[in-house]
């Protein structure tokens, strides 16, 4: 069995169901994480990704000149998916991770990704997804997608659906080049990693 993933302790003010599930969610571990049905009523697909994507950052570590001050906030940057930016806006509110405040920034086109740790690019067209990957591409920035064939284009953890449920696989080629490390525990639970994928 992978090893157990434990986040920080996170208080949290359950005011509906929803919020209850994701409660749920952070306190056990990532294999039961991934074990919700993505179609769940209380805990939807964007559900789901969002929460996974908050507990990502516990689990990368960041080139310490990714971060102007030691206080500077993690800002995620979500293209293409105005309900995974909602879900994760709501799951940040008043939380911190490492000691730090988490932000998230819807983008769109022509936006800046300056100052961004992650990015999430929603379901789009594929030239789309590549566009947004060269933005990034070289930089120290995580960048996460949820769609066939993205990690040949340069993503480094795409998530898929198996028997239904979110999962997610692995680039470990990208986040090199990238400069980005991460958690040997994370890999344990991913259900594929790609040790080298020619660009």
């Amino acid at each position: 069995m992978p090893p157990i993933l434990q986040g920080p302790r996170t208080r949290l003010r359950v005011g509906s169901a929803r919020t209850l599930v994701l409660l749920l969610m952070f306190c056990l571990s990532f294999n039961t994480m991934f074990s919700y049905a993505a179609q769940d009523k209380d805990a939807s697909e964007e559900a789901v990704k969002a929460a996974s994507i908050y507990k990502f950052l516990n689990y990368i570590e960041w080139p310490p000149e990714s971060f102007a001050n030691p206080d500077a906030p993690y800002v995620i940057g979500v293209a293409d998916s105005d309900d995974v930016a909602d879900e994760l806006t709501d799951i940040v509110a008043r939380r911190r991770v490492n000691n730090r405040q988490v932000v998230v920034k819807r983008l769109y086109s022509d936006d800046s990704t300056t100052g961004v740790h992650v990015l999430f690019i929603g379901k789009t067209e594929p030239s789309r997804q590549a566009a947004w990957i060269r933005l990034v591409q070289q930089r120290p920035v995580l960048i996460i997608t949820e769609m066939d064939n993205a990690l040949a284009q340069g993503s480094m953890i795409n998530f898929t659906l198996v028997d239904r449920r979110v999962r997610f696989e692995v680039n470990l080629a990208s986040l090199d080049r990238s400069r980005l490390k991460i958690n040997s525990r994370m890999l344990a639970v991913a259900v594929a990693v790609i040790k080298d994928m020619p660009q």
